[in-house]
């Protein structure tokens, strides 16, 4: 009877064991990012890995110390497993690295503040799990070798995932010690510059979608500063290099390549404007010069002057976009500060997630019944039309009818109708991720260009596919750079078509119109275009 007992005990401490160490394998691979949709990793290997993770489970069940750090890795990685990022954007790459070394601790605060409760769910089950799987005592069991179990503690998704940031990290240090070197010598082979009269504004936008912007064809209503003004022109079929800031505006802002996805940060925006003999001046609401400085910062050093909002002495509103309009405005006020035809960029915050953060001075000016988050967003679309009204104004009391806007977003982003979960989730006032970054769609690449000029008479929309790898081309023509760098038909008046569009999707260029498509929502007829009010911010 006792051996039955035993036996059947056994039994037992088996099958709990087995199922813990399924059930840990499969969540950590999908945590981990390693059962991403997206992934590039092939089936066979998929299996392997887990395979190999399993294997580290129930081997290191044979002693009780192996199953003691067995645990304490779990516990580690269901850390990592809470923050999302593995589900939301795959394994550890170049890209990720970098995203997380160049945030600062204000958009720290907004990742963790805005974590989604499925990720935490999924984090404190695997940690649930690694207590007992560590508190198992199975019998044990034959012969133990250390330097298996070393293998099989290296071969596993925790040392894969190790490997992978550490070679992320590094590959990203030496991109990043390289671009902070002063710029080198170029040879623009400029034969003339045409310039005009006119205050040349470049606006860089961020996270723009422009399937939800009116000027472009949408049904809802975003942008009526921009779909009323005979100045503009907007193009319909412009799409991103890349579906992230820190890939796509290094491309955008730098003499570029679609064919494969190369660029040359030495020749960049800043570069040609100093080769063309305008002054240049840079004032961002993105990150500033320091430890962890962007590709883009490094560009916006090269100008005449700059100025980073997130360095004092603060500007009112603090850290909003208008605040680099009153910076803008006492230049224009300073004389000899700003010559009449010079180069200035605005680099903006704009839509960056979280949304609901850029529109806290305003009210939510659409109802779209797809959730807060979303009405937000929207939101934060009319707030872009707000500021760009805001600068037309304020260049038009200093150059009346001698200014230009030249307006492009680096991105787009995937804007997800909400799911059944999501409207439960929104009812409990939770954070929703039904808007975010998504490299293998259309939508992530399709945000917007847009020209204002005052010497333009009537409203302009033009359909031509125009890639951000052409963006280059478009500036320089802007700036009447006539070289035989630039393509001459790559131009603000009447571009030529860029198709076939190719795009760079973090791991290599792919023709944009293979990607997956995926439903834009409307408003529905009775919301009567969804705006509920388009009040302007306080300021």
């Amino acid at each position: 009877m006792s051996q039955e007992i035993t036996t059947g005990k056994s039994t037992e401490q088996r099958l709990r064991l087995w199922a813990s160490a399924l059930l840990l394998t499969g969540l950590m691979l999908y945590g981990l990012g390693y059962l991403h949709i997206n992934d590039a990793e092939s089936a066979m290997r998929r299996l392997l890995l887990a395979a190999l993770t399993c294997g580290f489970y129930l081997y290191s069940a044979r002693r009780g110390w192996a199953t003691k750090w067995a645990c304490g890795i779990s516990l580690l990685f269901s850390l990592y497993v809470m923050l999302g990022i593995g589900r939301g954007y795959g394994y550890p790459t170049t890209v990720l690295a970098a995203s997380a070394l160049e945030t600062d601790v204000q958009e720290s605060w907004e990742f963790l503040l805005n974590l989604d409760v499925t990720d935490i769910a999924l984090g404190l089950i695997a940690a649930a799990l690694a207590v007992f799987y560590g508190r198992l005592r199975p019998q044990a069991l034959r012969r133990f070798s250390a330097v298996l179990w070393v293998a099989l503690a290296i071969l596993n998704v925790f040392g894969l995932f190790t490997v992978q940031a550490i070679k992320s990290v590094v590959k990203y240090r030496s991109e990043h010690a390289v671009l902070e070197a002063k710029p080198g010598a170029v040879d623009w082979q400029i034969e003339r510059v045409e310039r005009n009269r006119n205050l040349k504004v470049l606006v860089i936008g961020e996270s723009v979608n422009r399937r939800y912007m009116s000027v472009m064809g949408s049904p809802w209503k975003t942008t009526p500063f921009l779909d009323a003004s005979p100045h503009v022109a907007a193009y319909a079929q412009y799409h991103a290099p890349a579906p992230n800031t820190v890939t796509s505006l290094v491309r955008t802002l730098s003499y570029s390549s679609m064919a494969d996805g190369s660029f040359d940060p030495d020749r960049n925006v800043m570069a040609l404007a100093h080769a063309a003999g305008y002054t240049a001046h840079w004032i961002s609401n993105q990150g500033s010069v320091g430890k962890h400085d962007t590709k883009i910062a490094w560009i916006a050093r090269q100008a005449d002057t700059y100025r980073f909002l997130d360095q004092p002495p603060a500007v009112a509103p603090y850290r909003d976009d208008f605040a680099m309009l009153n910076v803008l405005r006492s230049q224009l006020e300073t004389p000899g500060t700003i010559a009449p035809d010079a180069v200035i960029v605005l680099h903006m915050m704009g839509s960056h997630p979280d949304a609901c953060e850029r529109v806290t001075d305003m009210p939510i000016a659409f109802q779209s019944g797809q959730g807060h988050h979303i009405d937000c967003y929207l939101t934060s679309l009319r707030k872009l039309d707000l500021f760009l009204q805001a600068l037309d104004g304020l260049l038009q009391t200093w150059r009346p009818d001698q200014h230009e806007i030249l307006f492009v977003s680096d991105h787009s982003l995937r804007v997800e109708p909400a799911s059944d979960w999501e409207r439960w989730k929104e009812q409990w006032h939770m954070p929703n991720k039904n808007i975010y970054v998504e490299p293998n769609i259309q939508e992530a690449y399709d945000t917007a260009l847009l020209h204002i000029d005052t010497g333009r008479k009537e409203a302009m929309r033009n359909a031509t596919p125009i890639s951000g790898y052409d963006f280059f081309h478009l500036y320089a023509n802007w700036l009447g750079v006539k070289s035989r760098m630039v393509q001459p038909d790559k131009n603000l008046i009447a571009p030529t078509s860029s198709a076939p569009i190719q795009v760079y999707n973090w791991q290599r260029m792919v023709p944009w119109s293979e990607l997956p498509d995926a439903p834009v929502f409307a408003p529905a007829p009775a919301e009567g275009g969804g705006a509920v009010s388009a009040a302007a911010p306080a300021r």
